[in-house]
This record gives C-alpha cells, sequence and structure tokens, in this order.
C-alpha cells in the first residue's frame, strides 16, 4: 500500500524488493542487521566504511550470523541466514 513517498508493508510470509536509503552510520547498522536475519543475498551500497560499522560487521561474521564481502568502496553484499541466529561453536 502506498502512503505518499511511504510504503507501509503489511505481515507478510515472503518480501523482495529493493530500498534506498541515506549513508549514516545508525542506519548502516541497522541494514547490516537486517540483511543478517535476511535469506539469501542483500546488496548494500552507500554503507558508511567508518570503525564503527566495520565493527559491527566483524562481530556479526565471527559469530557466524553472516556472510559479508565488500564488491566496492561503499558496497557490502551479505549472504543473510534467516531469521534464526545461532553463534559458531567456540574454537
Amino acid at each position: 500500500m502506498r502512503v505518499g513517498p511511504s510504503v507501509i508493508v503489511r505481515p507478510a510470509k515472503h518480501f523482495a524488493g529493493g530500498l534506498r536509503l541515506p549513508g549514516d552510520k545508525s542506519i548502516s547498522h541497522r541494514y547490516a542487521m537486517l540483511s543478517s536475519i535476511a535469506e539469501g543475498k542483500s546488496r548494500l551500497e552507500k554503507l558508511l566504511h567508518g570503525a564503527d560499522c566495520a565493527s559491527t560487521l566483524s562481530c556479526m561474521r565471527a559469530l557466524g550470523f553472516i556472510g559479508a564481502h565488500r564488491t566496492a568502496a561503499n558496497v557490502i553484499e551479505i549472504e543473510g541466514r534467516g531469521p534464526v541466529l545461532e553463534a559458531r561453536p567456540a574454537r
């Protein structure tokens, strides 16, 4: 359903599409975390590459929540594992 420049997404079993967000530290953290609970690959553009955001990705990677790799300066691809997050066994 469209409401002005916004889109309201009602609860659904599946959702696919694109979303353009401005480059912002808080948003960068959130969209990396949301991508981790999505199933499949998410391409995040304009992701800030500061120390805070890099640390968030590093922690999520170390915990086994995501597979991620940078494809360009401000682009990263995250392979989400779905809505069930489980930490890797300790080494």
